[in-house]
């Protein structure tokens, strides 16, 4: 990507230094299939065409992680195999999401697809996901290879999120390091990686460069733009789309110390808007500057954090209900 090159050519040595810290903390690039002993990696065309035989279209459910997860770590994975009735595979995508743009993810994705397959994809993601799954489809012209079919996200910034600004880099990690140790409070695992948090906080003191894969979810930005034209080729026609926002409720917060924290931090980033403690609630149905238009059973609002949406049981019976066979 030549945008990108160009940023990093132009950082100090000590901002290629950490850039490349922060690459090491990131995930390889891997697709991943759902077998009976759990998630296992797809290396190389010939895993895909084990998987999936060429000769005949195959339907396969893709789950996309959000930012700073991975299938293991983000509550989604475990959840994704149950609507799975009707398809020939599960997927999922491991991908870095700080130092690569939704759309070079998204790139990379097909570049490991061998060109003999036919696949018809429901497509499904969590927070960040949510724009990678979106550049496969508006993005990149559909092939016979990887025809998309349904859309569903759950807190994507669609429209941004604040916490992406520069300016609000310190509230990202906050909230991230805070969201996370409230979770292992209540028994659950990391959210986000406290290391790569730390080095997010670090970049956040140099203003020479940002860092691709969170500009991207920044208000406004280039990447905003590109992925929010008005309708484009007609994908409103094509592929049915469907959100899962929240307004989570801090007032449900039994941990007086954690209350009080998402009730500043929230305060400080989103001024009172609803949100999930991450993404205000209207970002994650504001798809195409408007000309997307949810109905009703193409949405469905929780009241979960950020990173609990795929353990709701109203989010889960929706998501059955949208990716239902024959729907």
């Amino acid at each position: 990507n030549a945008d990108y090159i160009f940023t990093i050519g132009n950082a100090r040595p000590l901002d290629q230094a950490l850039l490349a810290t922060v690459r090491r903390f990131e995930p390889e690039p891997v697709p991943l299939a759902h077998r009976d002993t759990g998630w296992q990696p797809l290396a190389g065309f010939e895993a895909w065409r084990a998987l999936l035989p060429p000769g005949g279209e195959r339907r396969i459910l893709l789950y996309v992680h959000g930012f700073g997860s991975s299938t293991a770590g983000g509550g989604g994975s475990k959840f994704v195999p149950e609507p799975a009735s009707g398809y020939d595979a599960v997927i999922s995508y491991d991908h870095p999401t700080v130092t690569r743009t939704p759309l070079e993810n998204a790139r990379t994705l097909l570049s490991m697809i061998p060109d003999d397959l036919q696949l018809s994809v429901d497509l499904m993601a969590h927070s960040r996901g949510g724009l990678v799954i979106r550049s496969l489809v508006e993005l990149i012209d559909s092939t016979p290879k990887f025809r998309p079919r349904r859309l569903l996200t759950a807190g994507s910034p669609h429209a941004g999120t604040r916490l992406a600004e520069p300016a609000r880099w310190d509230r990202l990690v906050s909230v991230g390091l805070t969201l996370g140790s409230w979770l292992a409070t209540l028994g659950g695992g990391a959210f986000w990686a406290p290391a790569l948090l730390e080095l997010v906080l670090k970049a956040a003191a140099q203003s020479t460069f940002d860092l691709p894969g969170i500009a991207a979810m920044t208000p406004g930005s280039d990447f905003q733009k590109q992925i929010n034209a008005a309708n484009q080729a007609g994908v409103n026609e094509r592929v049915p789309y469907a959100a899962v926002t929240s307004s989570f409720a801090i007032s449900d917060v039994m941990q007086q110390g954690f209350k009080q924290a998402f009730a500043a931090l929230a305060m400080q980033v989103f001024m009172g808007e609803a949100n999930d403690l991450v993404v205000n609630t209207a970002s994650a149905l504001d798809i195409d500057a408007g000309s997307r238009t949810f109905t009703a059973d193409q949405q469905f609002r929780a009241a979960v954090d950020h990173s609990s949406y795929y353990q709701d049981p109203g989010v889960q019976a929706f998501v059955r209900q949208h990716l239902a066979p024959g729907g």
